[in-house]
């Protein structure tokens, strides 16, 4: 079973894309780091397949969430789910690959399937 890691600051979040990911047979740990080295502590202990985390949030943003996993794993598909849409910030991103970024509101649904596609290399 693929292990998903979620990181976002809304509990709510992390719940509806637990339930949902789930809900199609992934392993999924939802978590909120304080800080850099419980997230570091994290990745190694988990190995997630998949690194999902939102993009804004006040202890550790999105930006430096995809550079921790960069450092632990080149090969880990990080995926960014934001309500903002900034051209500039998704093209920054783009130099942390494999890295997709993809737009809140989504449903469960397409969201698993995007997953999907991305863990199986399309």
């Amino acid at each position: 079973m693929l292990k998903i890691l979620v990181i976002d600051d809304s509990a709510f979040l992390r719940h509806y894309v637990r339930m949902a990911m789930e809900e199609a047979g992934f392993v999924v740990e939802d978590f909120l780091p304080s800080g850099i080295v419980e997230l570091q502590e994290k990745l190694k202990a988990m190995e997630p397949d998949l690194v999902l985390t939102d993009f804004h949030m006040p202890s550790v943003d999105g930006l430096t969430v995809t550079r921790t996993v960069r450092r632990h794993s080149t090969t880990v598909p990080i995926v960014v789910l934001t309500a903002a849409r900034d051209a500039d910030r998704d093209t920054r991103l783009q130099g942390y690959a494999p890295l997709t970024v993809l737009h809140k509101p989504i449903t469960g649904e397409a969201l698993v399937e995007s997953l999907q596609r991305i863990l199986a290399g399309e």
